[in-house]
């Protein structure tokens, strides 16, 4: 509250300025995004700016490449996102040229960081994920039953990608809670005293004969300080939940985890899901045996 008295003040007075450079907002934003633990947001914040070759943007880059030096978590979420499996549920998600085009630029960004032996690695595994055109994700359980030759045949049709015991499960409970807040009117009922106050100040200033005070302008003062303090600090009222998963590991074992949205609706019980970001994965790998497994996959083998 205090920041949007301060604002409020300055900017009727002429002394506050905006960056307007769209790489020093995206350093700006990715610090925040980072401080909050929000590791990937940070990363996409800042990947444009560490993927630019544009001269004039050589003193953002650099500065982008420091502050990814010097946070780890960043770099480890922009890598994360580079992954078969990142690819596959971009693609899913947001559709084939949209995934391409973004672990492009991840890819592309990911170069000024790191080795170029890992960055040809990770390049190599995207294209061979993209030339299969489709991942198969298999339970280790049942992939260590299949015999050489089916594991070849597997790879020649599919990007073959297995999942431990550990790694999937399925949800077994659910709890919701509400955890949303209340709006808050605060900054903008700040704002408007103080676009009063700073204006009645400058109008009744000095000698009497130099006063100038208008209702009109008294009006505007008032509105200016309103909307700008309502930008800063008024808070609006959010819908948020907290979802408390039970989760049955394939060997049997349990985990909970937590997860944090926007909507009341989540995974039903029931649900195949990843225990690394609870994203769903297909139902087969939580459900099918080596005999269900074979006559989908390899029917022909039989």
């Amino acid at each position: 509250m205090r920041q949007a008295f301060i604002a409020v003040a300055m900017l009727l007075t002429g002394c506050a300025t905006v960056p307007t450079d769209r790489h020093a907002s995206a350093l700006h934003y990715a610090e925040r995004f980072a401080s909050n633990g929000e590791y990937l947001g940070a990363f996409n914040f800042i990947k444009s700016t560490l993927a630019t070759t544009r001269p004039e943007d050589a003193q953002y880059r650099a500065k982008a490449i420091e502050f990814v030096r010097a946070n780890k978590d960043v770099l480890a979420a922009g890598k994360d996102s580079v992954t078969p499996d990142s690819y596959v549920f971009n693609t899913e998600k947001y559709g084939g040229d949209r995934a391409k085009s973004d672990i492009a630029e991840s890819i592309t960004a990911l170069a000024a960081l790191l080795p170029k032996e890992e960055i040809e690695k990770i390049r190599a595994e995207i294209q061979q994920m993209q030339s299969k055109g489709k991942a198969l994700y298999v339970s280790a359980l049942i992939y260590e039953q299949l015999s050489p030759k089916e594991v070849t045949t597997l790879k020649e049709k599919y990007f073959v990608r297995t999942v431990s015991a550990k790694e999937v499960g399925q949800v077994v409970d659910r709890q919701v809670a509400n955890t949303g807040a209340q709006g808050s009117s605060a900054g903008s009922q700040l704002g408007t005293a103080v676009g009063s106050a700073v204006y009645v100040d400058r109008a009744f200033a000095g000698n009497p004969s130099d006063w100038n005070y208008s209702a009109k302008g008294h009006v505007g003062a008032q509105v200016l300080g309103a909307v700008i303090g309502g930008a800063l600090a008024d808070t609006s009222a959010t819908s948020a939940y907290t979802a408390h998963y039970a989760i049955r590991h394939l060997d049997g074992s349990r985990s909970y985890q937590v997860e944090s949205s926007s909507s009341a609706f989540g995974h039903s019980v029931g649900s195949c899901v990843s225990i690394k970001n609870l994203t769903l994965m297909p139902q087969e790998v939580c459900e099918f045996d080596s005999m269900a497994f074979r006559s989908k996959y390899l029917r022909q083998q039989q």
